[in-house]
């Protein structure tokens, strides 16, 4: 017969001093519990609220203490994309994409600068301004979409 999902569930939890419940099982590559129910893998803080709660949540399930094997539901609460974005922004779990915050940059902001003259213009391909500067295609794009390096106006 099949154990019940909160026997199995709690098994796999160790109280701290924090007052955290974390997850002592299978941790995914981004550093959440996972679970298997219905065999699926779901991430274990959703199962905490599920399990709380009664049913699955409609929505994002966040945590008051930033910290992902949690899993005490006094520690969850649901909220939006947008809010679980700016709250990875706010406890800096998300890089900042734009312009001298990302440390993966190829470009400087001076080369940006650049490579938005030589597009307002409209004198130059994406392609050629790419291999002027010698980065790849997406770099010119994604400045060029203003996807990445709003920071730079020109």
């Amino acid at each position: 017969m099949k154990r019940p999902i909160k026997e199995r569930f709690l098994e796999k939890v160790v109280k701290q001093d924090s007052g955290c419940h974390e997850w002592a099982g299978s941790l995914a590559k981004n550093g959440y519990g996972n679970f298997h129910k219905d065999g699926k893998t779901h991430y274990s803080h959703r199962i905490a609220w599920e399990i709380e709660h009664g049913e699955e949540p409609s929505d994002y399930v966040l945590h008051k203490c930033d910290n992902r094997k949690c899993v005490n539901p006094s520690h969850l609460f649901l909220g939006t994309a947008k809010e679980n974005t700016q709250d990875m922004i706010r406890n800096n779990r998300m890089s900042r994409r734009d312009g001298e915050y990302n440390n993966q940059n190829v470009v400087s902001s001076k080369q940006v600068e650049q490579i938005k003259h030589l597009l307002q213009e409209n004198s130059e391909t994406i392609s050629s301004i790419a291999q002027r500067f010698g980065v790849k295609y997406d770099v010119v794009w994604h400045i060029a979409t203003n996807r990445t390096w709003k920071s730079v106006v020109i």
